[in-house]
């Protein structure tokens, strides 16, 4: 009885997760691997850059949290969709310590450690 109470009407909205997690991976996909190209074109992260992904990173908790799940699951959804090669997450990729600043590894980038 209190799960049902508490669901708060969303039972209709959950559904949708199948849908979300398609879109997310045959549409946010791929347009994330755009922007990972104009950043590498730009040869810096850009404020449009920076603002698309941001906007992406909330719609996405936004969706989730509407078909009532937790925001964070939107947003980790999100970060799971980013492409692993994108230099987008490359700090989230070579990060090896507190002391790097993440803008010095996302400079320096690549398949190998900095050290």
């Amino acid at each position: 009885m209190i799960a049902i109470a508490g669901a708060g009407g969303h039972e209709g909205r959950l559904v949708l997760a199948p849908i979300y997690i398609a879109v997310m991976i045959l549409v946010v996909r791929p347009l994330l691997r755009r922007l990972a190209d104009a950043y590498r074109r730009a040869g810096r992260l850009t404020p449009a850059v920076l603002a698309a992904v941001l906007i992406g990173l909330l719609l996405s908790s936004y969706a989730t949290d509407w078909m009532g799940v937790k925001y964070i699951f939107g947003a980790f959804l999100y970060g799971m969709v980013m492409p692993v090669t994108a230099p987008l997450n490359c700090a989230r990729t070579s990060w090896s310590g507190w002391r790097r600043s993440a803008s010095w590894c996302c400079c320096q980038c690549s398949s190998s450690s900095p050290d």
